[in-house]
């Protein structure tokens, strides 16, 4: 039994479902997330497409500190909650990649990712900074979601991820397809 203490994915199901369905069929698929926190969209994402594919990969890329919007006590817990949650899963098709993603994503393979995640931290410098630094490790064809387009927690908009997404997507406007433009938005990579 895994525990969580928040469910800011379940909503999104459906929408990955029809996103990612061609993905069900692929023995060879790698995902990239980068925010993972207690797990529910990694344990989500191992389950329904690297677990019954024999050579698929998830990579989870977090601090697991949490972020501004979290309280000290939950901030915590969250790798421990994160560690429970995953226990169980074959440690060579979900790798972990503990510290931050701007140091992490410098280190992985370009052209090696299917699916990149993006929901880590939602400051708009920092969701620029993840989504340029992981353009280049998506496969042509492959599909990156940004969460949170529209989260406005803050009223200082640069500590919200839209302004950082909406940079990223007019400077590669010529590199991408956006395929869903919504609360989530998805591009796939020209």
């Amino acid at each position: 039994m895994k525990k969580f203490t928040t469910d800011w994915f379940s909503q999104n199901i459906s929408k990955f479902d029809n996103l990612l369905k061609s993905f069900k069929s692929k023995n060879d698929i790698n995902f990239l997330e980068i925010g993972s926190f207690e797990g529910r969209s990694s344990c989500w994402f191992y389950d329904t497409y690297i677990n019954n594919s024999e050579n698929s990969t998830l990579t989870c890329v977090d601090t697991w500190e949490g972020s501004m919007e979290h309280d000290q006590s939950h901030k915590d817990s969250i790798w421990d909650t994160f560690n429970f949650n995953i226990k169980e899963y074959d440690k060579n098709k979900i790798i972990v990649k503990k510290g931050k993603s701007r140091d992490i994503l410098k280190n992985l393979n370009e052209n090696y990712y299917d699916f990149i995640y993006i929901d880590g931290s939602h400051t708009s410098r920092d969701v620029l900074e993840d989504a340029v630094l992981s353009f280049d490790l998506l496969k042509k064809d492959g599909i990156l979601t940004f969460d949170d387009y529209l989260w406005q927690v803050y009223p200082d908009p640069v500590l919200n991820p839209k302004i950082g997404i909406d940079s990223f997507l007019f400077s590669y406007k010529n590199e991408l397809q956006v395929i869903e433009y919504s609360y989530q938005v998805s591009i796939m990579k020209k």
